[in-house]
């Protein structure tokens, strides 16, 4: 398997996943530990714990699908913890030692693919309603 981003094979690892999981999980195991020994120590070390984060959210799952969701949590709530941070520094709040947790970022609704559809087919069908009577 390729080390380098430009020779990425999606399918070739998409292939090795299904037909070998074990071999899957040694070949990414070595892949990322490859690319980590390439960074400077100190990023060695927060990228070696954010693998170890992300690699527990993935033995927590049930499912791929349950191990994509938590991984997307993991990253919006990342995302959702700087965008406060910067928001609290452009708006020259001082900032405390514990600032960001989780739990004090508001939550958005996000809306499933299911009740896209759902809602979708209901606004089609109020308008064929519509144009039928």
């Amino acid at each position: 398997m390729a080390l380098d981003s430009n020779d990425f094979n999606f399918d070739q690892w998409m292939r090795l996943a299904r037909e070998d999981p074990a071999r899957f999980e040694r070949q990414r195991r070595i892949t990322i530990d490859a690319f980590l020994k390439t960074l400077p120590p100190s990023r060695q070390k927060v990228l070696r714990g954010l693998q170890w984060r992300v690699d527990m959210e993935i033995r927590r799952s049930r499912s791929p699908l349950g191990a994509c969701i938590r991984l997307y949590n993991l990253m919006l709530d990342s995302v959702r913890k700087q965008q406060s941070l910067w928001l609290a520094v452009l708006d020259g709040k001082k900032i405390s030692a514990s600032f960001g947790t989780a739990s004090t970022f508001p939550r958005h609704n996000v809306v499933s693919f299911a009740q896209a559809a759902r809602s979708r087919r209901n606004a089609r069908k109020e308008r064929i309603n519509r144009s039928e009577a």
